[in-house]
């Protein structure tokens, strides 16, 4: 067969992987000027440095293997990290028994119904009867409303803002079932695994993997949109019309309701059902270290941004010269104004509450500082989502898609986007018997 797949990230490299393993033909279009997605690198220090931080974890058993699979596997470090969180101004260790022992904002009942609350998400192994209630309703009733305002409620905000209270239990328990299997025990640290050199050399040599099997790449590609005329699909490309036996999409929900004509009243709702938010990952080159913390959550409400994850306190800082790698998370709906704001207005805003977290700071401290946006970075998942996410195959014969929307209940990342691919191309194969 004949197939068109739009979208170069990881879900669509995987994708075109075992579709020319099956012995099919493959395009890939690509509106950028490279591959990769969210997990696109620019050039730093000498090296290559991940727009949007990434790591994954010992449990993300779909890109270890690719990664070994490539011949990167001596390029993959499992490296020791720390997770913090900010709260009355002051930075807490986070994340171990031992710090939830120290966590002084919690009264020692608080900090018991926490842990135990804790420890039970990760034993539940059926996640279906959680997806029927909100992580707020879940989270109050077993760790405590002091605990959850305190602790829970500042991520969930963090990650959806107004509407945190509406985001389902099955998807925080896999967040905290993912962040549990990064530890044997209480007692080991985290590990967590990166890719020296950046994740772009896993897409890079992926890349030439699937152009090794023969994939055509098409960089800078506008697709105009995607029909189905006379039992093929016709993708209108730049100023071609280019005829196909299948077609997977692997771009955002909204972006595949404007591309193909035609899709059912059904599809057309799950994508109006289905929101995101957005994300602004700004990237700031420091010339000393701004903490001890890999992963420094921030409990404070009155703070823009919900994230800081110190790169160079899990990867060591020589590596990039001995400059400090700093990554600021802010993710938000994209009508909210410090979306639509400025780069320099949104650097003034960031350093004025770097200076309250860490008062030390200054801006001499930065030697560069650079702001990166998504517009489609995490589907909110809702209560009973399994009955909202999208199938692989449309209304549409012969036209899939396949994205972050149908990662559930993980969380999306690039072990999952890999997962997505691989599943999708079974359900294709499938279709063709």
């Amino acid at each position: 067969m004949k197939i068109a797949i739009i979208g170069g990230g990881f879900t669509g490299l995987a994708a075109a992987k075992r579709l020319l393993e099956a012995g099919h033909h493959v395009d890939i279009y690509e509106k950028e000027a490279k591959l990769g997605g969210v997990a696109a690198s620019i050039n730093y220090e000498d090296t290559k440095l991940e727009i949007f931080y990434h790591h994954i974890f010992t449990s993300d058993h779909e890109i270890i293997a690719l990664i070994e699979e490539l011949g990167l596997k001596n390029q993959l470090k499992w490296l020791e990290s720390k997770m913090g969180f900010y709260i009355d101004g002051k930075i807490y260790e986070f994340g171990t028994p031992i710090s939830l022992l120290k966590f002084k904002p919690l009264t020692f009942m608080d900090k018991i119904r926490f842990g135990i609350s804790v420890l039970r998400l990760q034993m539940i192994q059926d996640w279906r009867p959680l997806e029927r209630i909100t992580a707020k309703e879940w989270l109050v009733k077993h760790a405590g409303e002091k605990a959850y305002k305190i602790c829970w409620e500042p991520l969930l905000t963090s990650k959806f803002g107004e509407k945190h209270d509406q985001i389902s239990m099955a998807w925080f328990w896999g967040k905290i079932k993912l962040r549990g299997s990064t530890r044997s025990d209480a007692k080991t640290k985290e590990m967590l695994g990166y890719v020296m050199g950046s994740f772009e050399e896993v897409g890079t040599k992926l890349i030439e993997y699937v152009q090794g099997l023969g994939a055509q790449i098409k960089y800078n590609s506008f697709v105009k949109n995607v029909e189905f005329i006379d039992d093929h699909v016709v993708v209108h490309v730049d100023q071609e019309e280019v005829q196909y036996d299948k077609v997977l999409l692997t771009v955002p929900l909204p972006v595949v309701g404007h591309l193909v004509q035609g899709l059912s009243r059904h599809d057309l709702q799950t994508i109006d059902q289905i929101e995101y938010t957005s994300v602004i990952c700004s990237v700031l080159k420091l010339n000393q270290s701004y903490s001890d913390i890999y992963w420094l959550n921030i409990g404070d409400m009155d703070i823009p941004f919900g994230g800081l994850i110190e790169h160079t306190n899990m990867v060591q800082d020589s590596r990039y010269n001995g400059k400090h790698i700093l990554y600021i998370s802010n993710y938000m709906f994209e009508t909210d104004p410090l979306y639509q704001a400025q780069d320099d207005q949104i650097k003034a805003e960031y350093i004025h509450h770097l200076q309250k977290i860490n008062p030390s700071f200054h801006e001499g401290w930065i030697e560069d500082f650079q702001i990166f946006k998504a517009k489609y970075a995490q589907p909110m998942i809702k209560c009973n989502y399994s009955s909202l996410k999208p199938a692989f195959q449309t209304s549409i014969p012969h036209v899939y898609i396949a994205n972050m929307t149908h990662i559930y209940p993980e969380d999306r990342g690039m072990n999952y986007a890999i997962r997505t691919g691989y599943e999708v191309v079974d359900v294709m194969l499938h279709d063709s018997r």
